[in-house]
Order: C-alpha cells, then structure tokens, then sequence
C-alpha cells in the first residue's frame, strides 16, 4: 500500500521520535499532520509534551489505537518486527 493511500484510508498517527525543535523535520511532520485533521501521537521518552500534545514515553503505552507508526529514529535504534502490530 503506498504512503498516499496509507494516508487516505488511516487517522491516528503515532509519530516515534519526535522532536520538541520545530526545525526538526519530526516536528513539521507533526504539525503538518495535525493541521490536516490527523489524530497525531507523539512519542519520545525524552519530553513531556509537543505542540500541547501529551507526549508517551512508549508506542506500548498509549491508552488510544494507533493505526500508523511514522518512525523519525536511526534504523539501527529500531528493534526487530517481532510480528506484533498495533
């Protein structure tokens, strides 16, 4: 499925890594997003919150369904798939 239609067809959007820096390209992601009518999730262990969002420290912790995970993160800190999905 291509980003475009991902993008169509889902709205709750967890953002891993994002950033509190609104020149970090995670964070104009994020606000793109949410200005587009995306639920956005924010996830970062580092900070409390972004753009007014509560921020998780965790994909496994947050309480709402997430339909798509945007990684902004190095590949080789990224664990692998181990079937689960969220």
């Amino acid at each position: 499925m291509s980003v475009v239609k991902i993008l169509k067809v889902f709205r709750d959007v967890a953002i891993v890594g994002v950033s509190a820096n609104p020149e970090k390209p995670s964070n104009i992601v994020f606000k793109y997003l949410t200005t587009q009518g995306y639920n956005v999730i924010p996830v970062n262990p580092t900070i409390d919150e972004v753009l007014g969002k509560k921020c998780y420290a965790s994909l496994s912790v947050i309480p709402e369904k997430v339909e798509v995970v945007d990684i902004f993160r190095r590949s080789e800190d990224i664990p692998p798939n181990r079937g689960r999905s969220h």
